[in-house]
């Protein structure tokens, strides 16, 4: 496996993530700071075609 680097990014509406490449400048997949239903926030992990992949 190589490297892989990470950049936050902004969307046009402002809202801030992180966005992982590959080390040939492929992104990967974006972690996001999001909120649960009932309000507490969690970190969600999402691959390249933005499917869920995990939460921390």
């Amino acid at each position: 496996m190589g490297k892989i680097r990470s950049d936050k990014e902004t969307t046009f509406s402002g809202k801030e993530y992180i966005a992982h490449y590959d080390e040939d400048g492929n992104k990967i997949g974006e972690t996001w700071e999001e909120k649960k239903f009932s309000g507490e926030p969690v970190t969600r992990h999402y691959d390249k075609d933005g499917n869920l992949v995990g939460e921390s």
